[in-house]
């Protein structure tokens, strides 16, 4: 259990380096191909479970020129084919994409909650509404802090 260091006591809440974490990067190539592959950050974490993201750190890893992003970067828990559960923090993202030296952390919120149908076993998904991002070649770095329920 996580320590609560203003009262000096022992708190309920678990301390962020207690819950699972994943750290993916992005490459390049990958991102100029969000919309027509997305990209898994976070596994499905199997049968009668589900994903539940609590903040996303993303930085850009140098780079010279920006990403070109014609419509919104999204989140997501689910697939297209069933449904899914977009997770609001699209902004944090999206400055990530254009701002190649831009390190951002934000909390998941997932607003409205999606099925237990659409949720369960599925992975945390990053992708792109039509069309791919363009230009860019900046590498960018996800940790995710989640936990399974």
């Amino acid at each position: 259990m996580g320590r609560n260091a203003a009262a000096g006591g022992h708190s309920n809440l678990p301390e962020v380096n207690d819950m699972p974490q994943r750290t993916v990067t992005l490459t390049a190539a990958q991102i100029l191909a969000l919309y027509t592959t997305p990209q898994v950050l976070v596994p499905a974490p199997g049968p009668g479970k589900m994903l539940v993201p609590l903040a996303i750190v993303s930085k850009g890893n140098g780079g010279t020129t920006n990403y070109t992003v014609v419509n919104s970067i999204n989140l997501f828990i689910g697939d297209f084919t069933n449904g899914k559960q977009t997770i609001d923090c699209t902004l944090g993202v999206q400055r990530a994409f254009s701002e190649p030296d831009f390190q951002t952390a934000y909390t998941a919120n997932t607003g409205t909650v999606g099925t237990k149908a659409l949720m369960e076993n599925q992975p945390l998904t990053i992708s792109c509404e039509f069309p791919n991002p363009t230009l860019g070649d900046v590498p960018i770095t996800f940790t995710v802090i989640y936990q399974i329920v």
